[in-house]
């Protein structure tokens, strides 16, 4: 019913010159960011991931979850990025 979207994910998950990846990054007791928006932790980085969903520890999901969404212990962004933007926003959470 999509092929142009299907034969995309079809090439960025398959074809590793394109450098971008699905990933997720979780948010564990203590990571920078819990009790705060979504739009404040992906503003604190330059060139952030494209966000696609979080998936809350209650395993539902929000897709394309609105900036003013609170963080909270168990949420793991799921994002589409190269991985250089994707371990940026890891480390940020991390620290």
């Amino acid at each position: 019913m999509h092929p142009t979207l299907a034969e995309f994910l079809d090439e960025i998950l398959h074809d590793e010159s394109h450098n971008v990846r699905l990933g997720e990054v979780a948010l564990p007791a203590g990571a920078h960011g819990l009790g705060s928006s979504v739009g404040d932790v992906m503003a604190s980085l330059v060139n952030p991931p494209l966000l696609l969903a979080i998936r809350h520890d209650d395993h539902g999901y929000a897709p394309d979850p609105d900036t003013a969404t609170v963080l909270a212990e168990g949420d793991v962004f799921v994002v589409l990025g190269g991985t250089d933007k994707i371990e940026r926003l890891r480390s940020t959470v991390g620290r």
